[in-house]
């Protein structure tokens, strides 16, 4: 009888447009972490939106990708004939876990046009894959992906300049008071611009 879906393997395959049971099976006999649950390369973090974009965009995968529409049992054998697992899960977990013969996996997609996004959206793939993992991203991950999770520390850095930018025009403005001026006048407003400059790194900081 064929295991009932997790949550986990329902976000997978709604995310990939895999069967939803093939996805339960597959996380099953590879028995990953929460963060990695098909285990993508040894030690590392995904997580569920990596390891979504590591079956849409990774170049091994386009037998996994033609098998999308086809029933769970045709899914799995195609995940069985591809390379995720080096031994193409000869112990027959696959089988045993879904509790019925795999049907025949599908041929490898022939490469689509530019307008269907085949070649075009292979390269685009490569290129993104290559500047998130200059970034230092994990495998699997997106530019766009990454990006998101380290929202926050963009923030500050440009919260930062900012607070600096100001500082620096504060500055200008003291150095530039009229010869005129009182010494008294120059430490009064050196006091509210040190004033108003410490306030605006609270704030930042607050933010």
């Amino acid at each position: 009888m064929a295991p009932s879906p997790s949550g986990t393997a329902m976000t997978i395959a709604g995310g990939t447009g895999l069967d939803p049971v093939a996805v339960e099976v597959w996380i099953r006999c590879e028995g990953g972490p929460g963060d990695n649950p098909l285990n993508i390369g040894p030690g590392q973090h995904p997580g569920i939106g990596g390891t979504i974009a590591e079956i849409n965009n990774g170049t091994n995968w386009g037998g996994i990708r033609a098998a999308r529409g086809q029933p769970a049992a045709a899914q799995l054998a195609a995940i069985k004939a591809s390379p995720w697992d080096e031994g193409h899960y000869a112990n027959g977990c696959l089988e045993r876990t879904l509790g019925s013969a795999l049907g025949g996996a599908p041929a490898a997609p022939a490469p689509a046009s530019s307008s269907s996004g085949g070649v075009t959206g292979d390269i685009a793939s490569l290129v993104d894959q290559s500047i998130a993992a200059a970034l230092g991203a994990p495998a699997g991950e997106t530019t766009a992906q990454w990006l998101a999770e380290h929202a926050i520390r963009v923030a500050e850095v440009l919260g930062g300049a900012t607070v600096f930018a100001v500082g620096l025009m504060m500055l200008l403005e003291l150095v530039s008071t009229p010869a005129g001026s009182t010494a008294g006048g120059i430490v009064r407003k050196g006091a509210r611009t040190g004033r108003k400059l410490t306030e605006a790194v609270l704030a930042a900081v607050a933010l």
